[in-house]
């Protein structure tokens, strides 16, 4: 999960019957960044809404990856909101050379680099 966002409206009481709706409110082509609603009612009266966004990440290359066919029909499947946007496939638009542009970016700020994503500066006394 990307982020979150939780609005809360009415009071929820223990043994309070609710119910909860999912819909979706952004998905990429791929369906590995998405984005939902949540609403929490009680009684046709709206008691809290949650709007978040994610994306299915390799957890070996800490990167977004196309999601299993069965979970982009699943999210396929889910109701729509009326504001429902289309999100970029990549976060990454432009492949090899647009990490190579931000490579020698990171490299021009940081010429002691010791590490992926990790910059050393000296200090001077």
């Amino acid at each position: 999960m990307f982020s979150e966002t939780l609005s809360y409206r009415r009071e929820l009481y223990l043994g309070q019957q609710i119910t909860v709706s999912v819909e979706l409110t952004a998905l990429s082509a791929s369906g590995h960044r998405w984005g939902m609603q949540h609403r929490i009612s009680r009684s046709e009266e709206l008691a809290a809404s949650v709007r978040l966004t994610g994306g299915w990440l390799s957890l070996d290359t800490r990167r977004l990856v196309p999601p299993p066919a069965e979970l982009v029909a699943a999210l396929n499947a889910l109701p729509r909101t009326e504001d429902f946007g289309e999100l970029p496939d990549s976060v990454r638009e432009g492949g090899a050379a647009e990490r190579q542009r931000h490579a020698a970016v990171r490299a021009f700020s940081c010429p002691e680099r010791s590490g992926p994503g990790r910059c050393r500066r000296t200090r001077r006394a």
